[in-house]
């Protein structure tokens, strides 16, 4: 029997003051955040680890981890989070790679809204 290879997810939330919409009901980074929370739960019926970061023009990296004391950790953080500032996505993706040490997944969650002179 073959030994499963571990797989990390890493998962990039866009945390820009675009996701801030609309004023009412459910905003656009609601959504994204209840979606990466989703995911980083299938990731921990695999018990593989995960991490869940934010960027806007700069980025916040988090390490990985597993478990669900891991997953309730990073909806608290992205329940108290202020969304601020503009997007550089090929920044972020650019400083998130060097992070990157081991056989992963990378999943990016964006609006796509950024100044197209960047």
């Amino acid at each position: 029997m073959k030994k499963k290879k571990t797989l990390t997810t890493h998962i990039l939330l866009d945390a820009s003051k675009s996701m801030d919409y609309p004023e009412k009901g459910t905003s656009k980074f609601e959504y994204s955040a209840m979606l990466a929370a989703g995911f980083a739960y299938m990731v921990t019926k695999y018990n593989d680890r995960f991490a869940i970061s934010t960027f806007t023009e700069e980025i916040d990296i988090n390490k990985p981890g597993r478990g669900k004391k891991n997953l309730l950790r990073a909806i608290d953080r992205l329940s108290e989070l202020e969304l601020s500032g503009g997007t550089s996505i090929g920044e972020a993706v650019m400083k998130y790679s060097r992070e990157i040490k081991s056989r992963s997944l990378v999943i990016l969650i964006s609006d796509f809204m950024q100044d197209l002179k960047q």
